[in-house]
């Protein structure tokens, strides 16, 4: 399968025209860039927020703890909660893949199977990206842009002594579980 034909194997019809129009996408997937305006919904003036995480195989995540589902899944959420804690709305996401022989081209379509199911999740476009090989380790870098209502835009200095801080589940519970996969893969955690 050359580039393209990969390209078009996990990214095509993977997301409704509907979204895609309402994102304010003009032209997606396929070209040599992305076009897009304002989104229709934004209701005035926004200021546009961009976020970029890169994952890297063995260092972000393994076969150990995650299936390639989940790290398509956490490639992305990682930037929509970034848009998130900063008031806005994730509207595009740019993704970049660079793949070793090992992942072959069924095993990154699943990481997409992922990375989409998260996207239609949060209403953000895939718009692009690009795809390289890599030597040994896949690497997955993602990029999101949002918007925020002009001058609104929430930032960590912004924050005071008395302000409220939230916390979704227990804390340290992701890192329990982390421990956990970690010792049943090494056999240390009884079946």
């Amino acid at each position: 399968m050359d580039e393209f034909a990969r390209i078009r194997h996990w990214t095509d019809q993977r997301q409704p025209a509907s979204l895609l129009a309402a994102q304010g996408v003009v032209l997606g997937i396929g070209d040599d860039a992305a076009v897009v305006g304002p989104p229709p919904d934004a209701g005035g003036p926004v200021e546009w927020l961009l976020a970029v995480d890169t994952m890297v195989e063995t260092v972000h995540f393994n076969d150990a703890t995650m299936a390639p589902e989940d790290v398509g899944w956490k490639a992305l959420a990682a930037n929509v909660s970034d848009i998130a804690a900063m008031g806005g709305t994730p509207r595009h996401a740019l993704v970049s893949v660079s793949a070793p022989k090992a992942w072959g081209p069924e095993r990154v379509r699943r990481l997409y199977d992922g990375l989409y199911a998260c996207a239609a999740r949060y209403g953000v476009a895939v718009i692009g990206g690009d795809t390289t090989s890599s030597p040994r380790d896949l690497v997955v870098a993602v990029t999101v842009a949002g918007t925020v209502a002009a001058g609104k835009a929430i930032r960590r200095a912004g924050a005071r002594p008395g302000d409220a801080v939230f916390v979704t589940g227990a804390a340290g519970l992701a890192a329990a579980g982390l421990h956990f996969l970690l010792a049943a893969a090494a056999g240390a955690v009884p079946a």
